[in-house]
């Protein structure tokens, strides 16, 4: 999606269930406050909340290790630091499904995803384009129906910074070409199935309000219609259509199959 709009970005991906496996036995506003503080990246903000809370020493240490670790050694490292959790275990059989889709990313245990309903694994991506604030979407695995008074179901999902995609997107939107076809009354049924072909092909408007055929054209000129498709009764007669060119003003009677051959090859250019 982010490739689609032009945006180039570096995954990183974490689990939560390997930081949380060091917070055994801590009160849970603790253990949140603390993934907080690990979101925000706040090294500063984080000893001295350990301070507060007189942190064991060997978990304090594990966990400043832990957030810091990245890069292609970094599994290997963890199970080093804290032992072969069931954890573990569970990220690496995902990364190793990551690595079949042929995916490009950065093992980072310093992904915290700051909400509570997370759960295992998380990832975020960010641009070089944008400055400190370079998230450009963010998401994993989470539990949060139950919190609702729903059952507890495992999901997954994901955000993405609208507004900051907007900021290094590079791509213009496709032109739309449009028309619209222009009936009378005594013309609407078959109106209704030239528009049904043509919509194969392009965006086609009709009038649903009753509106004259000069009030048709004129509308089909405030959207900026490519062409209008007229069918009034003496095209009708003849199996037949008047095509014309909004652009130019020029006009020509056509086949219903050269319609669709004009307009297929026009779009084809």
């Amino acid at each position: 999606m982010l490739k689609e709009a032009g945006v180039d970005g570096d995954l990183h991906i974490g689990h939560l269930g390997i930081i949380r496996s060091l917070f055994e036995g801590l009160d849970s506003e603790v253990s949140s406050q603390i993934m907080r503080l690990v979101d925000k990246k706040d090294d500063k903000g984080l000893d001295e909340y350990l301070d507060k809370i007189n942190a064991d020493i060997e978990m304090r240490n594990k966990l400043v290790k832990l957030i810091s670790l990245t890069g292609s050694n970094a599994v290997d490292e963890v199970r080093t630091l804290i032992g072969d959790l069931p954890q573990l275990s569970t990220f690496r059989t995902l990364l190793e499904l990551v690595d079949i889709y042929g995916l490009e990313y950065t093992v980072d245990f310093g992904i915290a995803r700051g909400l509570d309903y997370y759960t295992g694994m998380v990832f975020e991506i960010y641009s070089n384009e944008l400055g400190a604030q370079n998230q450009v979407c963010g998401g994993g695995s989470y539990g949060l129906a139950h919190l609702f008074g729903g059952q507890k179901i495992a999901s997954t999902g994901f955000a993405i910074g609208f507004d900051r995609i907007m900021e290094v997107c590079t791509i213009e939107p496709p032109v739309q070409v449009r028309a619209v076809v222009v009936y009378s009354d005594q013309t609407h049924k078959e109106a209704i199935h030239i528009a049904a072909d043509l919509k194969k092909h392009l965006i086609v408007d009709m009038d649903v309000m009753g509106r004259s055929f000069g009030a048709q054209l004129k509308y089909a000129n405030s959207i900026g219609a490519r062409w209008a498709v007229i069918i009034g009764e003496d095209e009708a007669a003849q199996g037949k259509v008047s095509l014309k060119d909004m652009d130019s003003g020029k006009q020509v009677l056509l086949d219903k199959n050269e319609l669709q051959n004009h307009i297929a090859t026009y779009i084809l250019k």
